[in-house]
């Protein structure tokens, strides 16, 4: 996160206390669900081998928590390892199950597709 910028408060401008949000998944909506949103956008995806540590500043007395959101493992991923999601299109990493992105079920014929 920018130090010049975000690390006051935009609601009251007080100086925001810096840490990190520690979570195995967040995800991203523009309607409210009462329960788990498998299609919608994973913008901290759950990872098996750690825990995300996602830097973030947080104002008590507002109770906010600003972050940036760390760039999808498939767009770190060599070309030759990607293939696209069945359901959502996005590059996805050729051994993935399930998308990472929407959550979708990868069949098996979903192999390496590049249009």
């Amino acid at each position: 996160m920018n130090k010049s910028k975000g690390t006051n408060c935009p609601n009251c401008g007080k100086q925001m206390e810096k840490g990190y949000i520690i979570t195995p998944a967040v995800r991203w909506s523009k309607e409210k669900h009462t329960q788990l949103a498998f299609g919608q956008e994973l913008v901290i995806p759950w990872q098996i081998q750690a825990i995300p540590n996602v830097e973030a500043y947080r104002c008590s007395p507002c109770r906010l928590i600003l972050f940036h959101y760390p760039i999808p493992r498939a767009e770190e991923t060599p070309e030759s390892f990607l293939k696209k999601c069945v359901k959502c299109n996005n590059e996805i990493p050729i051994a993935s199950e399930t998308c990472p992105i929407c959550g979708q079920e990868q069949t098996r014929g979903s192999r390496k597709r590049r249009a």
